[in-house]
């Protein structure tokens, strides 16, 4: 009898030990990075989202600077934005939860035939002291279409008339 209650107090120690909290403080370097490096808009295309990814769920809210800088492009005339823009610096608000933020970009003006127009985006700093920047921390908006900067080619050929 004493062997059953040893071994019935053994297990339930092994098993009461093994339990753990599940809320650890271990999460992640909460970083903020675009989306992609480059977007293009068309004749047709008047807004474009530039979005923002969180590497993990926001806990808690604060606000992201982003400065920007155009060639060829001045804000109000050319684009405008939403949350709006102030010297140079969009403020996104960040929520608790968030797992990503966007800004709306809002083309006024196509460029003139011959010329270029962009707007470059750039992570400049947030106001919690936990958060860094992600790998990529800038946006290039170009006002004409681009062609893409990477991609995949399959060849539908191959065996000898492959060189």
């Amino acid at each position: 009898m004493k062997k059953l209650t040893f071994l019935y107090v053994s297990l339930f120690l092994a098993i009461l030990s093994s339990c753990s909290s599940d809320n650890s403080e271990d999460l992640i370097d909460f970083s903020v990075a675009f989306s992609t490096a480059t977007i293009s808009t068309s004749e047709a295309d008047t807004t474009k989202e530039i979005t923002l990814n969180f590497s993990r769920a926001a806990t808690e809210a604060g606000t992201i600077t982003i400065s920007f800088t155009g060639e060829n492009a001045v804000y109000g005339t050319d684009f405008s934005t939403v949350p709006a823009a102030s010297s140079g610096t969009i403020s996104v608000p960040v929520a608790v939860g968030d797992l990503n933020a966007t800004v709306t970009f809002t083309k006024i003006l196509d460029p003139v035939e011959g010329t270029t127009k962009s707007v470059t985006f750039s992570i400049d700093g947030f106001d919690n002291t936990d958060w860094i920047n992600g790998s990529v921390n800038s946006a290039a908006v170009s006002f004409t279409p681009i062609p893409s900067l990477n991609g995949i080619v399959d060849l539908e050929n191959g065996g000898s008339n492959m060189p």
